[in-house]
């Protein structure tokens, strides 16, 4: 390995002229260089617009090769959740990179589904990119098929004490630093500029052929484009 550079950057959007031209303007955040025994970097970053740098190579590179990787990460902006009869949710966003939550269920939800539905805000518009609705002890197999829902599972799972079974069963339950892989191949499909992701599940108890919502949870993030 001769050296890794790692830079984060959001890109913003504007519009101007008659015609609404959009603009795009990248924003610096940070910028991160391996020192090895090949080379030295030192980068700056000048009022987060452009990069400034001096770099020193030990030795010749002799066969050199370049690799470059775009990463994405969850940004975490709110959490909306309101108590029912079923349950109480209280989520706290920590550095708005993961999510904790404790959450009281205070009766069995005999026949529990659950409803998920991603939605993106860009440009005063909001569009729904997926929604969902099925039962719950239906969610491991439907994930195999929906990369997103795998996703998701997959690091809810790692992170709280809840287990996709029915009944779902009242007690206390926990979320414990969830996160969002940044490498996950659902956040490049989802990705615009500048764009809020809102995603809203709703849980359902079915009494007497009739679906009786149990609790909602409303998460509004952004996705940042990273290299």
């Amino acid at each position: 390995m001769a050296f890794v550079t790692t830079f984060i950057c959001s890109i913003l959007l504007g519009a101007s002229g008659a015609n609404k031209e959009v603009n795009y303007k990248i924003i610096f955040l940070e910028v991160r260089a391996l020192s090895t025994e090949y080379m030295k970097m030192d980068f700056r970053i000048s009022q987060n617009t452009s990069l400034n740098a001096d770099v020193e190579i030990f030795k010749d590179i002799l066969h050199p090769h370049w690799h470059f990787e775009v990463y994405y990460k969850i940004v975490f902006l709110e959490v909306r959740s309101a108590p029912t009869e079923y349950m109480k949710m209280d989520f706290q966003i920590t550095q708005n990179a993961s999510l904790n939550a404790d959450v009281q269920v205070f009766k069995d939800i005999q026949h529990p589904y659950w409803q998920f539905e991603v939605m993106l805000d860009h440009r005063n518009r909001t569009s729904v990119y997926f929604s969902r609705k099925l039962g719950l002890c239906d969610v491991v197999d439907y994930s195999k098929r929906v990369p997103l829902i795998h996703t998701l599972l997959a690091s809810s799972l790692k992170t709280t004490n809840a287990t996709f079974s029915c009944p779902f069963k009242a007690g206390y339950y926990y979320v414990k630093n969830f996160t969002f892989p940044s490498n996950a191949s659902p956040l490049v499909l989802i990705y615009i500029p500048g764009s809020i992701v809102k995603t809203r599940t709703i849980f359902y108890d079915k009494v007497a052929r009739k679906l009786i919502e149990s609790g909602r949870l409303e998460i509004d993030a952004q996705i940042i484009r990273y290299y």
